[in-house]
């Protein structure tokens, strides 16, 4: 993996992290899904900065 697709997953957790769209009541981008993405962009960009290690935990 590269720092490029890391980045991607990272960008997307904070698209559904900051935007809500909200139909009947129900959130369409919920965030818990943004959190998701971002523990695995944080993953792969731990092998390459150490210090992401402590976001990956938190």
């Amino acid at each position: 993996m590269t720092n490029r697709s890391a980045f991607t997953w990272m960008f997307w957790a904070f698209i559904f992290l900051l935007v809500n769209f909200y139909l009947q009541g129900i959130n369409l981008l919920p965030d818990t899904v943004g959190y998701i993405l971002l523990a695995v962009g944080a993953n792969q960009l731990r092998r390459f900065y150490p210090r992401f290690q402590t976001v990956y935990v938190l």
